[in-house]
């Protein structure tokens, strides 16, 4: 069973499925890279939620440029990371 984490180092953060492997070891799978993408947030942060079709959504500290309140790292941003369409697509 995959566990789905949100996951910063060295100023870069993502969402994270981890599984843990027959040999006993976790594997780990990039779902989605935060800020890599210009004005999708970034640092994301508290609890994550999933919806009855797999939709899983969290909120961001930073983003979404033209804040009032920060000019320069946004107000933060809600987001939702969808299943592929096809299973084992992207």
């Amino acid at each position: 069973m995959s566990r789905v984490h949100l996951a910063a180092w060295a100023g870069l953060a993502c969402a994270l499925a981890l599984a843990n492997t027959s040999a006993g070891a976790t594997s780990y799978t990039v779902l989605y890279s935060f800020g890599a993408h210009g004005g999708d947030g970034a640092f994301p942060e508290g609890p994550l939620i999933f919806d009855s079709k797999g939709n899983l959504y969290g909120t961001t500290l930073e983003g979404e440029a033209g804040c009032p309140l920060s000019k320069t790292l946004g107000c933060g941003a809600v987001f939702e990371l969808s299943p592929p369409a096809i299973p084992g697509g992207t």
